[in-house]
């Protein structure tokens, strides 16, 4: 009997939250609102409101957090993936405030 395995997804080092974070986010040639799905350390997976993202795109994001009145900005996020108005964004680099 073959064993199945999953190729596809790899193990979080990072816990994901499940919280509804606003988020601006901006390319050199798209900007757009949208909301956080999901969250974790080194990225996060958003339901975006205008365009298809393509992977590999770089955008800087802005996140409103409910336990902040300061907005969160990250200079350089990734586009990992991207499925029709969803789509997960890797952060390149993280302050300790942004990280925390």
């Amino acid at each position: 009997m073959k064993t199945f395995v999953n190729r596809r997804f790899a193990p979080r080092i990072y816990s994901q939250f499940p919280v509804p974070i606003s988020i601006i986010y901006r390319g050199q040639k798209s900007a757009g609102e949208g909301i956080v799905q999901e969250l974790s350390r080194v990225g996060c997976r958003i339901l975006g409101s205008n365009d298809s993202m393509v992977v590999g795109k770089t955008l800087s994001v802005q996140l409103s957090l409910p336990t902040s009145e300061r907005s969160l900005l990250i200079e350089q996020a990734i586009v990992k993936w991207a499925e029709g108005l969803e789509f997960g964004l890797t952060f390149k680099q993280l302050q300790g405030r942004e990280a925390d």
